[in-house]
């Protein structure tokens, strides 16, 4: 006798056809142990239960009800009171006036109150007996094709099946963008600002470009958040977190335990990286990878008898995370003051951004008067109470400010006389989009702990990774218990996505692509923007950039405009190619797969863009 399942949520057909999608990849499992608490078979009519393609309303109902009442109760309330409702075409979907009397037995979870139009609340399909038992946690099925082969084709097949009732009835953009609204914090954003214009929606993306709510074609020159460097729908990335998810989807590395995936990214790692550095703990983001830094840097002085060396030195326009010490090392005021941070013992130099503070000095000699102020601040404070510098070797997030010639490798020299640890934050650099594996081996910078994250999976899934010199692994080794890291460190799921993802760079040669065509051609098209009226300075090297904005009345005006930077990039957008706007500034830092055509295309909406700013 059939037992059927279903996948409810009201008001968003576009959930419930993912389920569906979902069950036939194997997912079903998170739904059996609401349904099989109590198993329970309602369906003894065995005609009605053919005639609603293997799905009648009351399984459905309990479903739903079962997490708030209990399997067993919800089995019974929607025996009792709510048997028969059901949608198995477009024709069934009840009409107004039907809602309320729909709403009283499902709850408002299922039908918000403000429910005022007809919708397609319930959707399912029906599989036989033994399929179900093979469904169970304790017996998964060995193949998604097994589960596939065994489904009643009524649910997918047909002009009236669920399947294609679904598909032809999307959530609107509007039904979106008003539970964004309503529930949905982002990240850095001015939310009365974003949701007078309405939140912008990404559906799908495929190499470079991405498809919007309006279903247009934008080329995405920022890389998602500085990290896509594949590009989007990678298969290699995708079939390696398939393969891992049905095999492990996640073990933790306590316990004297781990797994294979982050093994294989670590030793990956330690070959592309400065000779020194051969071991790897990792995290979830480039701010936690920020945070295992400042502790093992801790740990590492207090092994050694120097708890004293406890401060941090970082720079102006730096960029190093959200948490609370990584926001207190941030050198962007709209970053740390709203939560009056920094934290003390966190003390910021001047980093090297001329144009910023309007110097009158050129790059390399404003470079050295920086050198010249961090020297001065170290004595101030004192070397024996400063544990580390974090650097980033091309400041991203604060303008994309590539370092003036000599002055990593001097800062470098500056930091160890001092019995200073450098720390180069290489989640934005690393991974090729300078030309290079890491920046630090560009510059030679020979750092003590690199940071990493963005890159390391192209973000399809999240990773943080701090890799360290053997001088600190081994006095952390010899302090005994290292008590420090988190749930998702080393997660086996993401890990697999590294490294197909570092894997796919080194195979389709993404690095040296980079140094010796798309970086050079990139750099070529973006400084012919020095000659455009709207733009007061170029700077980027390989495949980041950014183009300094000024309005008609010159950087004066800025002042009544400090970002416009930010409309620019609206008008970039709406010419098809997405930017970063910053401040007073367009930043753009494109996957690595970009094609010199991808970028006449990208800096063509660039143009037009600033064109029209200035119209």
């Amino acid at each position: 006798m059939g037992i059927p399942f279903a996948a409810v949520t009201p008001c968003a057909k576009q959930k419930t056809l993912a389920r569906l999608g979902e069950v036939r990849d194997g997912f079903l499992l998170d739904l059996v142990p609401l349904v099989l608490t109590s198993p329970i078979n309602h369906c003894a009519d065995r005609d009605f239960h053919d005639r609603v393609f293997g799905a009648p309303a009351e399984f459905i109902l309990s479903l739903a009800m079962g997490p708030a009442l209990g399997a067993d109760q919800g089995f019974k309330k929607q025996s009792d009171q709510a048997g028969g409702i059901m949608i198995c075409n477009e024709k069934d979907i009840p009409a107004p006036s039907a809602i309320p009397t729909i709403r009283s037995p499902m709850r408002d979870e299922f039908f918000p109150a403000k429910t005022t139009a007809p919708v397609a609340a319930i959707a399912g399909f029906g599989m036989n007996a033994d399929l179900v038992d093979k469904l169970h946690p304790k017996k998964v099925p060995p193949t998604p094709a097994q589960v596939e082969s065994e489904l009643s084709p009524r649910w997918r097949n047909g002009p009236n099946s669920v399947i294609n009732f679904l598909m032809n009835h999307d959530p609107s953009t509007s039904e979106l963008r008003e539970l964004d609204r309503q529930f949905h914090l982002h990240p850095f954003t001015h939310h009365s600002d974003m949701h007078k214009s309405g939140t912008q929606l990404i559906k799908s993306g495929d190499g470079c470009f991405l498809i919007d709510q309006d279903d247009r074609r934008l080329l995405d020159g920022l890389a998602g958040l500085w990290c896509v460097n594949v590009g989007y729908n990678c298969a290699a990335i995708v079939e390696a977190v398939h393969r891992q998810m049905r095999q492990l989807p996640y073990y933790p590395s306590f316990f004297n335990t781990t797994t294979e995936p982050p093994v294989r990214v670590a030793e990956f790692l330690a070959k592309k990286s400065p000779a020194r550095l051969n071991r790897t703990i990792f995290s979830n983001s480039g701010s936690e990878a920020n945070e295992s830094a400042l502790k093992i840097i801790r740990s590492y002085h207090h092994t050694r008898g120097q708890s004293g060396k406890c401060k941090i030195l970082s720079r102006s326009f730096s960029y190093h995370g959200v948490t609370l010490a990584a926001s207190s090392m941030t050198g962007l005021p709209i970053c740390y003051e709203p939560f009056d941070l920094p934290l003390p013992g966190f003390i910021h130099v001047p980093g090297p951004h001329p144009y910023a503070v309007q110097s009158p000095l050129d790059p390399e000699a404003y470079g050295k008067w920086c050198l010249e102020e961090t020297a001065k601040t170290i004595q101030r404070e004192g070397a024996n109470t400063i544990a580390a510098m974090f650097v980033e070797p091309i400041q991203g997030a604060g303008g994309v400010i590539p370092p003036p010639p000599g002055y990593l490798a001097e800062l470098r020299d500056l930091l160890r006389k001092n019995n200073i640890l450098f720390v180069a934050d290489e989640v934005i650099t690393a991974f090729g989009r300078l030309g290079h594996w890491f920046a630090s081996n560009l510059w030679n910078l020979d750092p003590d702990i690199i940071t990493l994250a963005k890159g390391i999976t192209s973000g399809y899934l999240p990773l943080g990774a701090t890799m360290v010199s053997d001088e600190i692994s081994e006095t952390i080794f010899s302090a005994g218990y290292f008590a420090h890291g988190y749930t998702y460190s080393a997660h086996p799921s993401s890990a697999a996505a590294a490294l197909a993802n570092l894997e796919t760079i080194e195979s389709l040669g993404l690095v040296e692509r980079v140094r010796d065509d798309t970086g050079p051609y990139f750099q070529q098209k973006l400084h012919e923007f020095a000659a455009h009226p709207a733009v007061s300075e170029v700077r980027g090297y390989g495949l980041i950039g950014a183009l300094e904005v000024i309005p008609r009345s010159g950087r004066a005006g800025l002042a009544s405009e400090p970002t416009i930077g930010v409309r620019a990039s609206g008008l970039i957008r709406e010419e098809g190619s997405i930017v970063r706007g910053i401040r007073t500034l367009i930043a753009m830092a494109p996957p690595l797969i970009i094609t010199r055509e991808e970028i006449d295309h990208l800096f063509s909406c660039v143009k037009r863009g600033l064109d029209r700013l200035w119209d």
